[in-house]
């Protein structure tokens, strides 16, 4: 691989997530604020039922406007250069109408059994679907964004939404301190993120009252199995918690819930940003016929090379780090917050490995391997939970995570060679060996631990790893 190629790649990998990086460190920022804010506000009981229903919430949109999304991303430079984006977006949306009334049946088919089972009212889902409108628009909305490569305004869209989210968070829970309030500020933050982003970006303005039969069906060929596969996702990632809330282990569902939506909202910002800003450039790349592997085996090296030492931080500081940010009653926290860690970057490096199936629209093989370790994850929860309890949970968790990259490994031909394993291996290795010898130089040095000096030792731990790598980048990534 020629090094001058190497080096424009990282260059401009760089460019296109630095755009979005400030609307994740706030996305962080505000994580730090409102997951201590809930922790120490609500109750057991009232914690698990927000984090259900955030759940449930995202199993909808993952299977419905999650896949839209992912279809605007995907076709949409197809449909540019054939000059027929009025008639693919018509269909686009004709289709989202069309799901949100299927998605209508299943509830009036399907609430009083959540309602029963799970320990949540049918206020609560009311709610829940009531989101689920613009929460798709919103996802819908992000995704033109992405494509019209509108990163400022993406970000300040991110600003705003959290500044509002926290506002009515605070306001909604001082006066009603019910996960009902929390989700209802939800709402109010969303739609107003979507009237303003609205306003800002171009649309095309001709809407077609037919549906393009061409369209629709390359649409159904990709999005189906994509449904199924998040559905699969979504199973590996959250079965535990429901398992926990329907046995009415309602503090077991807060611990859990608390951890993976922490981790989620500190690292997952991070992590989906590669994909988030590189997919649409892979795509472009693949239908103007240009190679790529030169490109993806340098994203997923700075990708290792980024996350590596985040992964460190919260398995060599998981005690502290939990000290710092919940309360006593969370604890348990420190034990979880490891295996979560790894799940969510391995999950995120999987789906970036995944955009092959993407690219050739062989989505099929994505969906059957999802299907396999779904079913695993779900036997080996009950089974290591009945065991183990949470730790159970955590390990499942992150053992079928381990698997479903491994599997997708595996997948290799001619038509899915876009990664050189030996070079992401180097990085991967020289990033881990950096990470561990700043973590044994200060533990030499910090000898008396109290809430200043864990603080102190993490930011030096994070500052010196990274200034390391970033010096020695020639030895790492080339």
């Amino acid at each position: 691989m020629n090094s001058s190629t190497e080096e424009s790649n990282f260059r401009k990998i760089y460019k296109n997530i630095s755009c979005y990086l400030p609307s994740r460190f706030l996305i962080i920022f505000s994580a730090a604020f409102i997951i201590p804010l809930l922790s120490n506000t609500i109750d057991y009981v009232q914690m698990s039922i927000y984090l259900i229903a955030i759940q449930i919430l995202n199993l909808v949109c993952t299977t419905s406007s999650d896949g839209i999304g992912k279809i605007v991303l995907r076709f949409y430079e197809k449909y540019k250069l054939q000059n027929k984006l009025d008639v693919f977006f018509s269909s686009v949306f004709w289709l989202s109408i069309i799901i949100y009334l299927l998605i209508w049946v299943l509830y009036f088919l399907g609430h009083d059994f959540v309602s029963e089972k799970f320990s949540i009212s049918n206020n609560t889902l009311m709610l829940i679907l009531l989101l689920v409108i613009p929460c798709g628009i919103r996802q819908f909305l992000y995704q033109i964004l992405r494509v019209y490569h509108e990163a400022f305004l993406y970000t300040f869209s991110i600003v705003l939404y959290q500044i509002l989210f926290i506002i009515f968070i605070v306001t909604g829970v001082k006066h009603y301190s019910s996960a009902n309030a929390v989700l209802i500020s939800m709402m109010l933050s969303i739609f107003a993120i979507d009237m303003f982003i609205l306003r800002k970006v171009s649309l095309p303005k001709k809407l077609l009252f037919h549906l393009d039969k061409n369209i629709v069906y390359e649409i159904l060929i990709y999005s189906i199995p994509l449904f199924f596969t998040n559905t699969c996702y979504w199973a590996m990632l959250h079965i535990s918690k429901f398992i926990f809330q329907y046995s009415h282990e309602y503090s077991n569902t807060a611990i859990a819930g608390a951890t993976s939506t922490f981790v989620n909202m500190v690292i997952q910002p991070l992590v989906t940003v590669f994909i988030f800003a590189t997919f649409p450039i892979l795509v472009k790349k693949y239908e103007l016929r240009k190679k790529l592997k030169s490109f993806f085996t340098n994203l997923v090296q700075f990708y290792c090379v980024i996350f590596i030492p985040l992964i460190c931080t919260f398995c060599f500081y998981t005690k502290q780090i939990t000290n710092l940010i919940f309360p006593e009653s969370y604890g348990k926290i420190y034990l979880l917050l490891p295996f979560y860690t790894i799940t969510i970057c391995l999950h995120e490096l999987t789906k970036l490995v995944n955009v092959k199936y993407h690219l050739k629209n062989i989505i099929h093989v994505e969906l059957g391997i999802a299907c396999i370790t779904a079913i695993l994850a779900i036997a080996l929860n009950f089974y290591f939970i009945n065991l183990y309890g949470l730790i159970g949970a955590a390990f499942a968790i992150f053992l079928c995570e381990c698997i479903l990259l491994f599997l997708n490994l595996l997948v290799r031909s001619k038509k899915l060679n876009y990664i050189s394993y030996t070079k992401i291996f180097k990085t991967g290795v020289l990033a881990l060996g950096v990470s561990v010898i700043v973590f044994t130089a200060l533990s030499l040095i910090f000898s008396e631990h109290n809430r200043y000096t864990n603080l102190l030792e993490i930011l030096l731990f994070v500052s010196f790893t990274y200034y390391i790598c970033y010096t020695f980048r020639d030895k790492i990534l080339y």
